[in-house]
C-alpha cells in the first residue's frame, strides 16, 4: 500500500533491480494525503459489527452514513452483479466480492465483513443501515521510481515503459497500471 513499509521495501528492491541492469536510477518521493480509520461499525437493526474493509468517498474525521442495505454475495458474478441496484445503497459484502466493480454501481460505501458477520447481518430483513467511521486524515510519502538507459540527448528517439507498483486488497496493481 503506498506509504507503507512494504512500500518502501519494494521501492528499494525495484531500485536495485534497475540499479543491478545498468539503468540511472532517480527515486522521486512526493507527499499525498489518506485517511486512516481509527474505528468503525456498522449495524442493521440492533445488529452491530466491525468492518473488515471500507470504502467511501468523502473521507473526514466522523461520518455517519444511513441508507439502504444492499446485500451482495462475495461470490457474485458479473452477470449478477449487473442486476442489483446499488447506487445510493450501503453495500454490505465479504470478500471476494470485486471492489471496483461495486464501486462503479454508485453506492454510498462499499462495507468488507468478516463472512460470519456478513451471514449474520444479511438474514436481517431491513430498509436501513448505519455505518458510522472515526479516522483522521494524514500525510504519508510514496515514491516514483525512474530509471532511465541510454543517449542524454534531448533529440534522440525515446520510448517510456511504466508500471505500477503499490496496492492493496482488492485493488490489484497490475489493474492500475493497465487503466493508467
Amino acid at each position: 500500500m503506498a506509504g507503507s513499509s512494504g512500500e518502501r521495501e519494494a521501492v528499494a528492491y525495484i531500485r536495485d533491480r534497475f540499479d543491478e541492469m545498468g539503468l540511472a536510477v532517480r527515486v522521486e518521493p512526493f507527499e499525498f494525503e489518506t485517511f486512516v480509520v481509527k474505528k468503525a461499525t456498522v449495524s442493521v437493526l440492533a445488529t452491530e459489527v466491525s468492518p473488515k474493509m471500507i470504502g467511501f468517498n468523502p473521507y473526514r474525521g466522523t461520518l455517519t452514513l444511513e441508507g439502504r442495505p444492499v446485500f451482495v454475495r462475495p461470490d457474485v458474478g458479473g452477470g449478477d452483479l449487473g442486476k442489483l441496484q446499488l447506487a445510493d445503497g450501503l453495500v454490505i459484502t465479504a470478500d471476494p466480492a470485486p471492489f471496483f466493480q461495486l464501486m462503479f454501481g454508485g453506492p454510498r460505501a462499499i462495507i468488507y465483513l468478516e463472512p460470519r458477520d456478513y451471514d449474520l447481518l444479511a438474514v436481517s430483513p431491513c430498509s436501513l443501515a448505519t455505518l458510522r467511521v472515526d479516522g483522521d486524515v494524514v500525510k504519508r510519502v510514496s515514491s516514483n521510481i525512474a530509471g532511465t538507459l541510454g543517449s542524454d540527448d534531448r533529440n534522440a528517439d525515446e520510448i517510456v515503459v511504466s508500471a505500477h507498483y503499490d496496492s492493496y486488497r482488492q485493488s490489484p496493481g497490475a489493474d492500475d497500471n493497465a487503466r493508467g
